[in-house]
């Protein structure tokens, strides 16, 4: 009896499909990941940005610690009330003099601090008419003086110190003459000028005090025996 010759078995071809089909649902499944993954990143974004504009905004308007800028630029401010209306400027003007405005309700300036080129400056206290009805002013020179004007604008009284020391204080009549004025002098003698009799002659003041910065006061002579 003849042995008998083990066989062998011949395995069945895989369908060769199969694998391709497989790898196609696997790369399908990793795009859906990442588009998954990248809408998370743009939803993440898109609140990060929205923090990041609120906490800057709440910054610029309640001045939160290190987030204010220590230095701002510009030619010039506007100050606007809760109706939009201009209440206030600060800049520089054509003549190169630094000033700050402020205005009433209905756009007139009341109030102007201005420096000049020069050094000068003046605190000027204006009425409704713009009139400077009060001056007080430093001149290159040390000089210091305050001008008090009436409703037409016209000088009526000077108050001042002048470099050397001296102080004077004149007064004048409603069409800028002077009549009175006392002071002391360098030497710290009193001085005394009054103008009693028509056609006696006075030192003028000037006619205004419009403008912010003020003349030294002319010094009152002293009174003849």
């Amino acid at each position: 009896m003849e042995p008998t010759r083990p066989t062998a078995e011949i395995p069945h071809p895989t369908p060769a499909g199969v694998p391709l089909t497989k790898r196609l649902e696997a790369v399908e499944r990793d795009n859906r990941r990442l588009r998954r993954l990248g809408v998370a990143m743009l939803i993440g974004v898109g609140v990060l940005l929205g923090l990041t504009s609120a906490i800057m905004i709440v910054a610029a308007r309640h001045g939160m610690p290190g987030m204010v800028p220590q230095v701002a630029e510009a030619r010039k401010f506007l100050l606007r009330d809760r109706e939009g209306r201009i209440r206030g400027t600060w800049g520089t003007n054509e003549e190169g003099a630094a000033q700050l405005i402020l205005q009433d309700n209905a756009g007139r300036a009341r109030m102007r601090f201005t420096v000049l080129p020069d050094g000068s400056t003046g605190l000027a206290f204006v009425d409704s008419v713009n009139h400077a009805r009060i001056v007080v002013g430093t001149l290159p020179d040390e000089s210091a003086n305050i001008v008090l004007a009436d409703r037409g604008g016209k000088t009526r009284a000077v108050f001042g110190i002048a470099p050397n020391g001296s102080t004077t204080l004149v007064f004048a009549d409603r069409g800028g003459a002077t009549k009175a004025g006392i002071g002391i002098d360098t030497r710290g003698f009193g001085t005394l000028n009054l103008v009693e009799r028509p056609g006696a002659s006075a030192e003028e003041l000037p006619e205004q005090a419009e403008d912010d910065t003020v003349p030294p006061a002319p010094a009152p002579r002293r009174r003849g025996n």
